[in-house]
């Protein structure tokens, strides 16, 4: 298991690369058109479970358009269990989340082995393009990857929000995030190359 000090969103380099101050515990929060995005190219079937889910917002997405989801997260942010991702041990059919970037090989290579189906993770281009990560790659390829047309900006959370009718925290839009983002996809068995497809403009999605 790994140290509740080494959970991080990121390095202080990278979020400081963003724009952001590093916040207790790296609580920082996708926004909602970038899920809707990704719930426009690919299905999921069965339930979906973020065990990263802050606030809740890819629950309550996925909830907004008829997918069953729950949420579950180290800190108590008032939605979902609290539950430490590395206890998880139970299969479930999908997962998507955003999961701390500094330890985010860690978090994938655990939650691959949890999903039936699909896991859909986002995080930014380093993931990608890190030559430590070759290895991780070749043993679990992605079937897709939707780099995001639109950069999404993701602001430290905050507690303070209204809540939606799933009980999420409603958080704030935000710009102030300059990185490159994309979601990962990987499919239960696949073995091959990754396709790359471009998510649409976030002004195309009819938000």
């Amino acid at each position: 298991m790994i140290p509740p000090k080494c959970r991080c969103h990121a390095t202080k380099a990278t979020r400081a690369a963003a724009g952001y101050a590093r916040v207790q515990n790296d609580w920082y929060v996708e926004p909602r058109w970038v899920v809707h995005s990704l719930l426009d190219v690919e299905s999921f079937e069965g339930t979906v479970l973020d065990p990263c889910c802050g606030g809740g917002t890819i629950p309550s997405v996925c909830l907004a358009r008829g997918i069953a989801a729950t949420g579950s997260d180290l800190v108590d942010r008032g939605f979902g269990a609290v539950r430490d991702l590395f206890s998880l041990t139970e299969p479930v059919d999908n997962i998507i989340s955003n999961v701390p970037f500094g330890i985010a090989e860690q978090c994938a290579r655990h939650i691959l082995k949890l999903a039936r189906r699909k896991v859909a993770l986002i995080l930014p281009m380093p993931f990608w393009e890190s030559e430590e990560r070759v290895p991780f790659f070749r043993e679990y390829p992605p079937i897709r990857w939707y780099p995001c047309s639109s950069r999404p900006s993701m602001p430290p959370g905050i507690m303070t929000g209204q809540r939606d009718r799933y009980g999420a925290i409603i958080q704030p839009l935000s710009s102030g995030d300059t990185r490159p983002y994309g979601w990962f996809v990987w499919e239960r068995g696949f073995k091959g190359n990754t396709s790359v497809l471009q998510l649409p403009l976030k002004n195309q999605l009819g938000l």
